[in-house]
């Protein structure tokens, strides 16, 4: 475990003190899709997605769907195989859970990941027959000394590595996809009165749609505080999307109406996302 600790500092030690080193990778067919994150010597995993085979409780093979996990960025711990991080998440009467496992080695991250959802008659499994692997690599903002040239047909991959929203996207001509990221809530989340850490943009990696360059979306979620005020709480992720850049906005706002008094409104933001395009690091 130590000498695996001593590789990865070796690693992330050419990077300037706090500068964010980005590893990303994609399977074949879009099997997976993985980036991670190094800085201040601490490994996160920023995105995992991944297609998984399903069937119902009789073994009757199903339609396979596509799996995505890690709203946020998730620290990762240092194990006896390699750096790991995982997830348990409940969407309705569907259990998620997710999990990787990595190495790192020079501008090479190597690793494995399962994902499964499941409930009481159906289930999900990337690792049906054996777990998967996946390969990462690195990835520079664009414009960066030995970054490659962008590539015709490929995902964009952008990320605000220092702004308040740690926003991660890959974007398509339609849509900007898989959006990550969490920021700090001063005001309540859903039917919570605080939180004491960082909080997903989201519940689940999210997308907009995208035209002429440009992307407004809006959700909105309600329900009833502990005390039993109704709220209602709206997020407003607008902007343009370049090839060099996302740039916009992120919006929170929660209202609170209790059975007596007046509303309560809380806003969090607009905060900044100045996402920058990254390519592969030249071999």
């Amino acid at each position: 475990m130590i000498v695996m600790a001593m590789a990865f500092l070796a690693c992330v030690g050419a990077a300037p003190a706090g500068a964010a080193k980005v590893y990303v990778g994609d399977g074949a067919k879009r099997s997976y899709s993985v980036a991670f994150k190094t800085e201040a010597g601490r490994p996160y995993v920023l995105e995992l997605s991944a297609r998984a085979s399903c069937e119902y409780d009789e073994a009757e093979a199903a339609a396979p769907v596509g799996l995505s996990a890690f709203p946020a960025p998730r620290p990762m711990r240092l194990r006896k195989r390699g750096f790991v991080a995982g997830e348990i998440d409940f969407h309705g009467r569907f259990n998620q859970e997710a999990r990787v496992l990595a190495n790192f080695a020079g501008a090479v991250l190597t690793g494995t990941y399962s994902l499964s959802l499941s409930e009481e008659f159906f289930s999900c499994e990337t690792s049906f027959v054996k777990t998967p692997t996946f390969e990462a690599r690195r990835y520079l903002p664009i414009g960066r000394l030995g970054a490659t040239g962008p590539r015709r047909g490929e995902a964009r991959v952008y990320y605000d590595a220092g702004g308040p929203t740690q926003f991660f996207a890959r974007a398509t001509p339609k849509f900007v996809a898989g959006i990550r990221g969490a920021f700090v809530a001063e005001c309540p989340i859903g039917p919570r009165p605080s939180v004491d850490r960082p909080w997903p943009l989201y519940s689940r990696p999210a997308e907009v749609k995208v035209k002429d360059g440009s992307f407004a979306g809006r959700t909105r979620v309600s329900g009833r505080m502990p005390s039993g005020a109704r709220y209602t709480e709206t997020v407003v992720l607008s902007g343009r999307e370049t090839k060099r850049a996302v740039i916009g906005t992120y919006k929170r706002v929660h209202t609170t109406r209790p059975k007596h008094g007046r509303p309560q409104r809380c806003v969090t933001g607009p905060l900044k996302i100045e996402a920058r395009r990254y390519l592969p690091a030249r071999r």
